[in-house]
Protein backbone atom coordinates (compact mmCIF):
# COMPACT_ATOMS: atom_id res chain seq x y z
CA UNK A 1 0.00 0.00 0.00
CA UNK A 2 1.48 3.81 -0.90
CA UNK A 3 0.13 6.02 1.47
CA UNK A 4 0.73 9.98 0.11
CA UNK A 5 1.25 12.00 3.20
CA UNK A 6 0.49 15.61 2.85
CA UNK A 7 0.15 18.61 4.68
CA UNK A 8 -2.15 21.13 5.76
CA UNK A 9 -5.45 19.77 3.76
CA UNK A 10 -7.99 18.06 5.70
CA UNK A 11 -11.08 19.17 6.93
CA UNK A 12 -10.84 21.68 3.99
CA UNK A 13 -12.86 21.33 0.40
CA UNK A 14 -12.48 22.23 -2.96
CA UNK A 15 -13.82 25.13 -4.55
CA UNK A 16 -15.38 23.41 -7.85
CA UNK A 17 -17.54 20.56 -6.10
CA UNK A 18 -16.80 21.02 -2.26
CA UNK A 19 -16.43 18.10 -0.39
CA UNK A 20 -16.69 15.86 -2.75
CA UNK A 21 -13.50 16.69 -4.52
CA UNK A 22 -11.75 16.59 -1.52
CA UNK A 23 -13.34 13.55 -0.60
CA UNK A 24 -12.58 11.64 -3.59
CA UNK A 25 -8.97 13.10 -4.16
CA UNK A 26 -7.87 11.39 -0.24
CA UNK A 27 -10.01 8.20 -1.48
CA UNK A 28 -7.36 7.62 -4.01
CA UNK A 29 -4.15 9.07 -2.00
CA UNK A 30 -5.26 6.49 0.33
CA UNK A 31 -5.82 3.11 -1.57
CA UNK A 32 -3.71 0.05 -2.14
CA UNK A 33 -3.26 0.75 -5.69
CA UNK A 34 -0.11 0.85 -7.49
CA UNK A 35 1.46 4.32 -7.76
CA UNK A 36 0.37 4.62 -11.77
CA UNK A 37 -3.37 3.47 -11.25
CA UNK A 38 -3.88 6.17 -8.22
CA UNK A 39 -2.59 8.72 -11.01
CA UNK A 40 -4.76 7.58 -13.32
CA UNK A 41 -7.51 7.11 -10.93
CA UNK A 42 -6.74 11.44 -9.91
CA UNK A 43 -6.40 12.05 -13.61
CA UNK A 44 -10.10 10.82 -13.65
CA UNK A 45 -10.88 13.36 -11.57
CA UNK A 46 -9.35 16.64 -13.26
CA UNK A 47 -12.61 17.67 -15.01
CA UNK A 48 -14.24 17.76 -11.93
CA UNK A 49 -11.46 18.88 -9.11
CA UNK A 50 -8.93 21.05 -11.31
CA UNK A 51 -8.33 24.74 -10.51
CA UNK A 52 -8.92 23.74 -7.03
CA UNK A 53 -5.45 24.05 -5.50
CA UNK A 54 -6.09 21.06 -3.71
CA UNK A 55 -6.39 18.22 -6.86
CA UNK A 56 -3.10 19.90 -8.60
CA UNK A 57 -1.34 19.51 -4.98
CA UNK A 58 -2.50 16.02 -4.21
CA UNK A 59 -1.77 15.21 -8.18
CA UNK A 60 1.73 16.52 -7.61
CA UNK A 61 2.54 14.47 -4.70
CA UNK A 62 1.22 11.69 -6.70
CA UNK A 63 3.60 12.18 -9.38
CA UNK A 64 6.60 13.06 -7.14
CA UNK A 65 5.67 9.21 -5.80
CA UNK A 66 5.89 8.08 -9.25
CA UNK A 67 9.19 9.85 -9.89
CA UNK A 68 7.46 11.89 -12.35
CA UNK A 69 8.82 15.37 -11.57
CA UNK A 70 8.57 17.62 -14.86
CA UNK A 71 4.24 16.66 -13.99
CA UNK A 72 4.59 17.12 -10.18
CA UNK A 73 6.20 21.02 -11.15
CA UNK A 74 3.57 21.85 -13.80
CA UNK A 75 0.63 20.57 -11.55
CA UNK A 76 2.24 22.82 -8.95
CA UNK A 77 2.48 25.87 -11.60
CA UNK A 78 -1.35 24.68 -12.63
CA UNK A 79 -2.35 25.04 -8.48
CA UNK A 80 -0.15 28.25 -7.81
CA UNK A 81 -2.27 30.01 -10.95
CA UNK A 82 -5.52 29.45 -9.51
CA UNK A 83 -6.76 31.36 -6.37
CA UNK A 84 -7.35 28.59 -3.65
CA UNK A 85 -6.44 28.29 -0.10
CA UNK A 86 -3.00 25.95 -0.96
CA UNK A 87 -0.10 28.24 -1.64
CA UNK A 88 1.42 26.89 1.16
CA UNK A 89 1.12 23.50 0.52
CA UNK A 90 2.08 23.91 -3.18
CA UNK A 91 4.98 25.58 -2.41
CA UNK A 92 6.43 22.81 0.10
CA UNK A 93 5.97 20.79 -2.88
CA UNK A 94 8.19 22.23 -5.02
CA UNK A 95 10.91 21.75 -2.25
CA UNK A 96 9.14 17.82 -2.07
CA UNK A 97 10.42 17.35 -5.88
CA UNK A 98 13.87 18.04 -5.29
CA UNK A 99 13.76 16.46 -1.61
CA UNK A 100 12.80 13.31 -3.41
CA UNK A 101 15.10 13.28 -5.61
CA UNK A 102 18.02 13.67 -2.64
CA UNK A 103 18.85 17.46 -3.73
CA UNK A 104 19.18 18.27 -0.43
CA UNK A 105 20.56 22.31 -0.85
CA UNK A 106 17.75 22.55 -3.45
CA UNK A 107 14.82 21.17 -1.21
CA UNK A 108 16.27 23.38 1.39
CA UNK A 109 16.27 26.79 -0.75
CA UNK A 110 12.44 25.73 -1.55
CA UNK A 111 11.82 25.26 1.94
CA UNK A 112 12.88 28.48 3.41
CA UNK A 113 11.12 30.06 1.11
CA UNK A 114 8.13 28.26 2.32
CA UNK A 115 9.47 29.27 5.72
CA UNK A 116 10.02 33.14 5.01
CA UNK A 117 6.33 33.27 3.53
CA UNK A 118 4.46 31.29 6.05
CA UNK A 119 6.28 31.39 9.64
CA UNK A 120 3.61 30.17 11.61
CA UNK A 121 2.99 26.93 9.67
CA UNK A 122 5.01 24.47 11.18
CA UNK A 123 5.27 22.10 8.04
CA UNK A 124 7.89 24.54 6.42
CA UNK A 125 10.03 24.31 9.45
CA UNK A 126 9.65 20.60 9.72
CA UNK A 127 10.83 20.15 5.93
CA UNK A 128 13.31 22.56 5.95
CA UNK A 129 14.85 20.64 9.50
CA UNK A 130 15.17 17.36 7.92
CA UNK A 131 16.81 18.94 4.72
CA UNK A 132 19.35 20.49 6.29
CA UNK A 133 19.48 17.73 8.94
CA UNK A 134 20.21 15.77 5.26
CA UNK A 135 23.19 17.66 4.64
CA UNK A 136 24.58 17.53 7.98
CA UNK A 137 24.00 20.98 9.04
CA UNK A 138 22.86 19.77 12.42
CA UNK A 139 23.07 22.85 14.68
CA UNK A 140 20.65 24.62 12.06
CA UNK A 141 18.53 21.65 11.60
CA UNK A 142 17.82 21.43 15.28
CA UNK A 143 17.08 25.43 15.00
CA UNK A 144 14.53 24.44 12.20
CA UNK A 145 12.52 21.41 13.90
CA UNK A 146 12.24 23.08 17.79
CA UNK A 147 10.72 25.66 15.48
CA UNK A 148 8.53 23.44 14.23
CA UNK A 149 7.59 21.15 17.36
CA UNK A 150 6.83 24.71 19.50
CA UNK A 151 3.85 25.24 16.27
CA UNK A 152 3.01 21.63 16.26
CA UNK A 153 4.19 18.87 18.07
CA UNK A 154 4.64 15.94 15.16
CA UNK A 155 6.61 12.51 15.65
CA UNK A 156 8.03 13.08 12.65
CA UNK A 157 9.73 16.37 13.60
CA UNK A 158 10.97 14.65 17.28
CA UNK A 159 12.03 11.82 15.16
CA UNK A 160 14.72 14.28 13.25
CA UNK A 161 15.84 16.15 16.24
CA UNK A 162 16.53 12.63 18.05
CA UNK A 163 19.05 12.15 15.30
CA UNK A 164 20.33 15.76 14.67
CA UNK A 165 20.90 16.15 18.67
CA UNK A 166 22.86 12.77 18.92
CA UNK A 167 25.28 13.62 16.12
CA UNK A 168 26.16 16.99 18.15
CA UNK A 169 27.07 15.23 21.07
CA UNK A 170 23.87 16.37 22.72
CA UNK A 171 22.43 12.63 24.39
CA UNK A 172 20.28 14.35 26.69
CA UNK A 173 18.21 16.27 24.45
CA UNK A 174 18.45 13.27 21.85
CA UNK A 175 16.83 11.00 24.63
CA UNK A 176 14.23 13.65 25.51
CA UNK A 177 13.15 14.06 21.67
CA UNK A 178 12.68 10.16 21.79
CA UNK A 179 10.34 10.09 24.29
CA UNK A 180 8.18 12.88 22.65
CA UNK A 181 8.47 11.04 19.67
CA UNK A 182 6.88 8.24 21.59
CA UNK A 183 4.55 9.53 23.40
CA UNK A 184 3.03 10.98 20.13
CA UNK A 185 3.47 7.96 18.29
CA UNK A 186 4.51 4.28 19.68
CA UNK A 187 5.58 3.11 16.22
CA UNK A 188 9.24 4.89 16.17
CA UNK A 189 10.00 1.67 18.16
CA UNK A 190 9.93 0.02 14.74
CA UNK A 191 12.31 2.92 13.20
CA UNK A 192 15.92 1.71 13.61
CA UNK A 193 17.54 5.20 12.81
CA UNK A 194 16.14 6.79 16.24
CA UNK A 195 16.58 3.60 18.24
CA UNK A 196 19.87 2.83 17.19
Amino acid sequence: MVVIFTYGDAGVAADNQPGVCEEKTAAVQTSDLPIGEMVSQMLGLEERCADTGLYEYRLSKLYISAREYAKAAASIIQGLEVESTYEKELSLARGDIHLHQHNYQEAASEYQSVVEHFPDWYAGHDKLGFALFAQGQNEKAIASLSRSVKLEQTPGSYRTLVLAYYLTGQFEASTDALDRAYSLNEAILADRDPMV
